[in-house]
């Protein structure tokens, strides 16, 4: 049984040698592979412009974070030389009312230093994010466009 099983399976090996493949298959198959390979240079250039604006959207959100950043290591050097400008007086007085005195002008003129120092801070924080959400938002809008472009 096993030599008719091979004998069959020798038989159609030599059928399907002499067997061609139809040219209307061969072109159907060419312009299949045609297709697809046009396809996938469209969706490459789309992955591509895909990272570029990635990078940048990131690039901006950089940005943004280091001003921040520098907006919060600037306030706190100033405010730490206030600190020790008015330590330097505070060695320098004579009396403990006029000690009292220097404290007070120190603290109350810090107050509306840090409260202006944070309104600052909380309207750069806002445009900065602000300006990452709307790179966000622009460069998701157009990948959603790229796609239906590549899709079509």
């Amino acid at each position: 049984m096993h030599e008719e099983i091979a004998r069959q399976v020798r038989d159609m090996m030599a059928a399907a040698a002499k067997t061609e493949v139809p040219a209307q298959v061969r072109a159907v198959g060419l312009e299949s592979v045609v297709k697809a390979r046009e396809a996938c240079a469209k969706w490459s250039i789309a992955v591509e412009k895909g990272a570029k604006v990635l990078e940048d959207v990131i690039t901006v959100a950089q940005s943004n974070a280091k001003k921040v950043a520098r907006r919060i290591a600037d306030d706190t050097l100033a405010n730490t030389s206030s600190a020790l400008d008015a330590a330097q007086q505070l060695v320098d007085v004579k009396t403990f009312p006029e000690a009292a005195q220097l404290q007070v002008k120190f603290v109350q003129t810090q107050m509306n230093v840090i409260g202006e120092q944070g309104k600052a801070l909380i309207e750069l924080s806002l445009k900065t994010a602000k300006e990452t959400a709307d790179a966000w938002m622009k460069a998701a809008s157009n990948a959603v466009g790229d796609l239906k472009t590549v899709a079509a």
